[in-house]
């Protein structure tokens, strides 16, 4: 049986992405930061070190700061891989993304053409969806619905998730807001507020974090985190 290569070592020279890092166990965490501090590995069952240098990318759904604070997560490996941060938001906070995200993983798939076969019924109804699973869920959905397709088929993604055909309705458009759940729609008002909230602040202190402190009645740190965490400007003292 071949030995199994470290994916640090098959990473060398290029990049490692490691997926929902907020998964790590506490007792693994220290492994990862001395290999990360040191910038070699050693196999299991080895005695010698193997060094490597590639890029480290990570993602979590989970808060981190909260799990440093709570003790749940290394403080010392979060800084490590904290240098440079990136916030996205959930695919139901960013549905105008849609389209273009089912026109590439259908390219992804190897089935570039297959966007002509995406209606303009099947998008509004991917736009009216929740989307809990965020993108994965998404894709999964584009990857049944291209399985289960003939060639010349429409390809049925809203299917793939138990979504209806929404039946046509007169007057006014639906609310979307009002076909989500309570709590989802109370957490996309509260997060369009706290954008609007934070975005006049940062316009009106020309984005002084101390200022935008003293305004708010928040610590410094609870309003740098809502500047990234809604991409405003850079936090300035």
């Amino acid at each position: 049986q071949t030995a199994r290569v470290s994916p640090f070592v098959e990473a060398n020279g290029g990049t490692i992405f490691l997926d929902e890092l907020g998964e790590l166990p506490i007792d693994i965490q220290p492994k990862l930061l001395r290999a990360l501090a040191e910038k070699r590995i050693k196999p299991v069952g080895s005695n010698t070190y193997i060094p490597f240098d590639a890029r480290v990318v990570a993602a979590t759904r989970r808060d981190l700061e909260g799990a440093v604070n709570s003790g749940a997560f290394r403080s010392d490996l979060y800084f490590r891989l904290a240098q440079v941060r990136a916030f996205v938001p959930a695919l139901r906070q960013r549905l105008e993304d849609i389209p273009g995200l089912v026109r590439v993983m259908l390219e992804q798939l190897g089935s570039k053409g297959a966007w002509r076969r995406v209606t303009r019924g099947t998008l509004d109804r991917l736009l009216r969806y929740d989307w809990p699973g965020n993108v994965r869920e998404l894709k999964n959905a584009v990857s049944v619905a291209l399985a289960l397709a003939d060639e010349n088929e429409a390809l049925d993604i809203a299917g793939a998730v138990g979504l209806k055909t929404a039946k046509p309705t007169k007057g006014k458009p639906i609310d979307t807001s009002a076909v989500r759940g309570y709590h989802d729609a109370k957490r996309d008002a509260l997060h369009a507020f706290e954008r609007s909230y934070f975005a006049q602040l940062v316009d009106a202190t020309n984005a002084n974090v101390a200022e935008i402190s003293r305004r708010s009645g928040l610590q410094r740190t609870h309003v740098r985190k809502y500047l990234r965490l809604h991409g405003l400007r850079e936090p300035k003292e």
